[in-house]
C-alpha cells in the first residue's frame, strides 16, 4: 500500500474476541462418506497380495504427532515399518536436520495399510475400505497433530468431510497449511509426500532450473519445522460473539439505520443472490449481511431494505467507513444493477485479493480461508447446492441463469450470510495486520483495491454486441462446416474404413485406427496412455499431403470458433451487452484475466476468425470504438527491471527495432550473406520480424533456451527465408537451425546483454535464498517456480500494471469529469473506450498524460518512454475495421 497508507486513513479496526469457549450457533452435521455396505477387506483384497498385512502403527510418538502416508511400499512390505524406503529416508533426514526423529517423535501409519502391487497409487475403493483404520487410529492414539503426506492420505482423511466449493481447491493449495480443526480439535498439516520431491530431483532438469527443487526442499523443512512447533500449541476455539438474523423488514431498516448511526471503522458486507449476473430480469438479492467487528447482522432484503442498505453504503463515503468484501467487484456489481448505487468509498478491500497478494499459489475462495484459517468447516453445506445448482430449464453454462436459491430454507440462508461477513472481517483484520508489518505488499494491495472499482464499473458497462450480425456468422460457419464434414465423409481415405458402424472423424479411437492401422501412417506423437495420438498437433505432423487430414484439423478449428468463442459470447449476452468479468485475482503473476467469456482470448494472428469475432463487437449508437496499445510494452518493463544498458538504447531510441535485428543476426541477412534486409519484400519482413519477436525475443525474456525456441521460430519462418538459409548458410532442417539458435543464444546473452542475463542469474540465486522473487509494483511470488518463472514474473506483473493503472485513473476521470466515454474492455496490452466522437480529443489527452507521463513521475522504476498507439473504428462501425491514428503525442512514426 501507499506509505502509511494505515496512518493516512486515521482509522482504527475493532478486533473481534478470541475466548476459550467453544463455537456457538447450531451443530454443524459432517458429510462423511462411509463405506458402501457390507463392504470389507475381502472386497478389497490388498492383504492377500502383501508381505506385511494390515500393518499396525509404529513410533512412539513423544511429540504426539501422527504422520498419515499413502500406503506401504515394497521396502516397508518387507520390514513392516512405515517409511523406511526412499521416501522415508528422505523425511527422516529432513527431521534430523531439525533435531527430530521420526520414530521417536512422531506416530506412523497409512492410508491404505496394505501394499498395493507394483507401489501403485491406492484406488479410491481402497481408500474408503481403509479409512475406518485410520479414523480408529487416530481415536485410540489421539494425536495433537495430524499430518498428511500426499493426496492419498488427504483425500482419505478430509476428502469426505470437504463439501461444496472447497471440493475443488486442488492439493497444491492445501499443502503446507495448519489448519486448526474445530470438529476435531487438533491440526490438520497436509505435506507434499516425499516421494514427489524425489522424482523432481530425477527428472533431468536443465541445471538452471534444478535450483527450483532446493527451493521446494527448504520450503519442505520449514514447514516441519511449524508442524513441530504446533505441537505446543493448543488448537484455539472460536467465539462468533454477537451473530443476529432477521426476515422482518422493520428490524432490518432499524439495524441498518443503527448502523449508519455509529458510522463503524470498517464494515464487512455480503450479499446471497438470485445468480452469478444481476442484469437478467428477475434477479435480486435475496440477503444482505454485514459485520462491523462487534456485531453480525443478515437480513431478508426487501424493496424497501435495499433502499436502506444503498443510503448505508452512499453514506460510508461521508462517514470514513471502509468496506469490506471478499469478491468486492461481485458486490459492486450487484450493488449498482439491483440497487443502483455505485461503490465510490476512498477506502475498499477486498480479502479475496488481499489473500491472493498474501500467497499468489493458493486458492483464495473465502471457505478454504475459513477452514484453513479458522478450521471451521461446511458451515455452507445446507445452501450450497441451491446458490451453485441452475434451476431447472436454465443453460448451466451461463452466467446470466437463476440459481435454486429461493429453495433453500431462510432461516439457514441467513445464518450462512451472517457468517460469510463474520469470517470475512476476521480475515480481514488478518490481513490489515499483514500489510500494515509489510509494506511492500501493502502497495501492491492499496494499488489493487483502489483499481479493482474501475474494473467492476467496465464489467457493469459491458459491450454491444450485434446479434443478428452474431447470428449471421454463426451461419456462415455453420455452413462452412457442413462443407467440410462432406468433404471428409466423401474422402477416399474414409471409403477404406473397416468399422461395422458409419466412420465417425469426430471419434478419437476411430481416427486413430484409420490413420496409423488402415492407412499404415507413422505415429508422429503419443498420449499420456502410451496410444497413437489424433490431436492437432499429431495430425500437423504427418508427413504425407491427406486432404482429409487437413478437412479435420480446418473442422476442428472453426467448430472451436462456433463453440468456444461466438457460443459462449451468445450465452452470456443480455440486453445486447456481454458484461464479461474482468479480476486480479487468478493469476500468479498478478496480471489480470477475463472471463465468463474470456475477451482476452479472441485470436490475433488468425485474421480470419479475429474479425469475424470482432464484426460482432460495436459502439453505442453514433459512437466509436477507440483502442489505445501500449507498444513493446513488456521488453520496456525489461528494461526498467534488469536494466541493461544495450536493451535500454533499444527502449529509448525509437528509431531502433529490436525484433529487427534479431532476425538480421539470428538469420544471416545481410549484404555479406546474400540476402540483406533491405532487400527483402515488405511483406515477407513483416514475417520475418514477427518470427524474431515471438520465436526468440520474448522467449527467450521469459528464459526459455535458443534449444527449446528454435522449432517455434522455424515454424514461423517463410519459405523464402528457409531457402536463404539452406543456399548461402547451409542451415537445410530444423537440426540444423536449432544449432544456430544455441550457439546464438550464447552471443545474445554473453555479448548483446551481458548486464540483464547477469541480473537475471542473481534475481534466481536470490529467490533460491528467499523462496520468493518481488515485483516492483509491489508484489510478491513465491516458489516453488522454474528458472522461466523466475525471470518472466517481475516483468509480465509490473507491464500488466503500468495498463491497469492507467485504465483506473482513466475512468475515474471519466465518471468526475461527466463524459460520454464508456470503458469496455483491456485486452493484453490494450485499453478499449466506448466513445462520444465530441470527447475523442479530451480522451486522446487524458489517456496520454495518465499512460505515458503520469505514470512515470508516479513510479520511478520506468525509466524508459512508454508508447500508446491508438485505433479507431467508424462512428457505429464494429471493432473488426479499425483505422489506424498514429502514437499518441507525435511518438515513433
Amino acid at each position: 500500500m501507499k506509505q502509511g497508507f494505515f496512518e493516512q486513513l486515521g482509522l482504527e479496526v475493532t478486533k473481534t474476541s478470541r475466548p476459550s469457549s467453544s463455537r456457538s450457533g447450531p451443530p454443524r452435521r459432517s458429510s462423511n462418506l462411509t463405506k458402501k455396505e457390507n463392504e470389507t477387506c475381502e472386497d478389497c483384497g490388498l492383504y492377500k497380495t502383501c508381505q506385511s498385512p494390515k500393518m499396525p502403527p509404529t513410533g512412539k510418538g513423544e511429540k504426539g504427532i501422527l504422520i498419515v502416508a499413502e500406503a506401504p511400499g515394497k521396502t516397508e512390505d518387507e520390514e513392516g515399518i512405515q517409511l523406511i524406503g526412499k521416501s522415508g529416508h528422505y523425511l527422516r533426514t529432513a527431521l534430523e536436520d531439525l533435531g527430530a526423529d521420526l520414530d521417536r517423535d512422531f506416530w506412523k501409519t497409512n492410508a491404505v495399510i496394505c501394499r498395493p502391487p507394483d507401489n501403485r497409487t491406492p484406488t479410491p475403493k481402497e481408500l474408503r475400505i481403509c479409512r475406518e483404520n485410520l479414523l480408529n487410529t487416530i481415536e485410540v492414539y489421539q494425536p495433537k497433530v495430524v499430518v498428511l503426506i500426499g493426496q492419498p492420505a488427504f483425500d482419505s482423511y478430509l476428502g469426505p468431510r470437504l463439501v461444496g466449493r472447497i471440493k475443488n481447491v486442488p492439493y497444491s493449495s492445501w499443502v503446507g497449511m495448519t489448519i486448526p480443526d474445530q470438529e476435531t480439535g487438533r491440526w490438520i498439516c497436509p505435506l507434499y509426500h516425499p516421494s514427489y520431491l524425489l522424482r523432481l530431483q530425477n527428472e533431468g532438469r536443465r541445471d538452471r532450473e534444478e535450483q527450483e527443487d532446493k527451493v521446494l526442499a527448504a520450503m519442505y523443512r520449514r514447514q516441519l519445522q511449524r508442524i513441530i512447533d504446533l505441537a505446543d500449541e493448543p488448537v484455539p476455539t472460536l467465539d462468533y460473539g454477537d451473530i443476529q438474523t432477521t426476515d422482518d423488514e422493520a428490524t432490518a431498516i432499524e439495524w441498518i439505520k443503527a448502523e449508519m448511526a455509529e458510522q463503524p471503522r470498517w464494515l464487512t458486507f455480503d450479499y446471497e443472490t438470485t445468480g452469478l449476473k444481476p442484469h437478467r430480469a428477475g434477479h435480486g438479492i435475496r440477503v444482505v449481511s454485514f459485520c462491523d467487528g462487534v456485531k453480525t447482522r443478515a437480513f431478508k432484503n426487501t424493496m424497501e431494505t435495499g433502499k436502506w442498505w444503498a443510503k448505508l453504503l452512499q453514506s460510508c463515503d461521508e462517514n470514513h467507513t471502509g468496506v469490506i468484501a471478499h469478491h468486492m467487484s461481485f458486490e459492486e456489481m450487484w450493488s449498482m444493477e439491483i440497487l443502483g448505487t455505485k461503490l465510490d468509498m476512498k477506502c475498499r478491500w477486498d480479502t479475496m485479493l488481499g489473500a491472493h497478494i498474501i500467497d499468489n499459489k493458493r486458492s483464495c475462495g473465502l471457505k478454504f480461508l475459513v477452514y484453513t484459517k479458522f478450521g471451521v468447516l461446511g458451515y455452507d453445506q445446507d445452501v450450497d447446492y441451491y446458490i451453485e445448482t441452475k434451476k431447472q430449464g436454465e443453460d448451466n453454462d451461463s452466467c446470466n441463469s437463476f440459481n435454486r436459491i429461493d429453495e433453500a430454507d431462510q432461516k439457514k440462508l441467513l445464518r450462512y450470510g451472517a457468517e460469510d461477513s463474520f469470517f470475512t472481517y476476521k480475515i480481514f483484520l488478518d490481513q490489515y495486520e499483514t500489510f500494515k508489518k509489510d509494506p511492500h505488499t501493502g502497495r501492491g494491495a492499496a494499488f489493487f483495491f483502489e483499481s479493482v472499482g474501475s474494473l467492476a464499473r467496465m464489467q457493469q458497462n459491458g459491450v454491444c454486441v450485434d446479434m443478428d450480425e452474431l447470428k449471421s456468422v454463426k451461419t456462415k460457419i455453420t455452413r462452412r462446416l457442413e462443407c467440410i464434414k462432406d468433404r471428409i465423409d466423401s474422402s477416399p481415405e474414409v471409403k477404406k474404413w473397416d468399422g461395422l458402424t458409419a466412420f465417425n472423424f469426430k471419434s478419437g479411437p476411430q481416427l486413430s485406427h484409420l490413420l496409423y492401422d488402415i492407412m499404415g501412417i507413422e505415429v508422429k506423437k503419443k498420449t499420456g496412455l502410451d496410444k497413437a495420438s489424433t490431436d492437432e498437433e499429431a495430425l500437423e505432423k504427418i508427413d504425407a499431403d491427406i486432404p482429409m487430414v487437413h478437412d479435420i484439423v480446418d473442422y476442428r478449428h472453426w467448430s472451436k470458433v462456433l463453440t468456444t468463442y461466438l457460443g459462449q459470447y451468445e450465452r452470456e449476452v443480455m440486453n445486447g451487452l456481454l458484461h464479461a468479468n474482468f479480476g486480479l485475482g487468478n493469476v500468479d503473476t498478478f496480471r489480470s484475466s477475463s472471463f465468463d467469456p474470456n475477451l482476452q482470448n479472441v485470436p490475433k494472428r488468425d485474421e480470419q476468425v479475429k474479425n469475424l469475432i470482432r464484426s460482432i463487437i460495436r459502439p453505442r449508437p453514433g459512437h466509436r470504438i477507440i483502442e489505445y496499445d501500449y507498444k513493446a510494452l513488456e521488453v520496456s518493463i525489461a528494461g526498467c527491471v534488469f536494466r541493461d544498458p544495450n536493451w535500454l538504447s533499444y527502449c529509448r531510441d525509437t528509431s531502433k527495432d529490436m525484433h529487427r535485428d534479431t532476425a538480421i543476426e539470428i538469420l544471416y541477412l545481410t549484404d555479406e550473406y546474400g540476402m540483406p534486409w533491405e532487400g527483402i519484400e515488405k511483406k515477407i519482413a513483416k514475417q520475418v520480424r514477427q518470427a524474431s519477436k515471438n520465436g526468440f525475443v520474448f522467449p527467450s525474456v521469459y528464459g526459455s533456451s535458443g534449444k527449446s525456441a528454435a522449432a517455434g521460430m522455424w515454424e514461423q519462418l517463410p519459405d523464402d527465408i528457409k531457402r536463404h538459409l539452406r543456399v548461402h548458410i547451409g542451415i537445410k532442417d530444423l537440426e540444423g537451425f536449432t544449432k544456430r539458435m544455441i550457439a546464438y543464444e550464447k552471443d545474445y546473452w554473453g555479448v548483446r546483454y551481458p548486464i540483464y542475463d547477469k541480473n537475471r542469474r542473481d534475481l534466481f540465486k536470490s529467490y533460491e535464498k528467499k523462496g520468493y522473487i518481488e515485483q516492483v509494483t509491489g508484489f510478491r511470488c513465491y516458489g516453488p517456480m522454474s528458472f522461466m518463472q523466475v525471470v518472466n514474473y517481475p516483468v509480465q506483473g509490473p507491464a500488466s500494471h503500468v495498463k491497469l493503472k492507467t485504465l483506473s485513473e482513466v475512468s475515474q476521470r471519466i465518471v468526475d469529469e461527466k463524459k460520454d466515454i464508456l470503458p469496455i474492455m483491456e485486452i493484453h496490452d490494450s485499453m478499449l473506450f466506448d466513445v462520444n466522437p465530441d470527447d475523442e480529443a479530451w480522451l486522446d489527452e487524458t489517456v496520454r498524460y495518465h499512460g505515458m507521463e503520469k505514470v512515470a513521475q508516479d513510479w520511478k522504476w520506468i525509466i524508459v518512454p512508454l508508447l500508446l498507439e491508438k485505433e479507431r473504428s467508424e462512428v457505429d462501425g464494429t471493432w473488426a475495421v479499425m483505422n489506424g491514428c498514429g502514437y499518441l503525442g507525435g511518438g515513433r512514426e
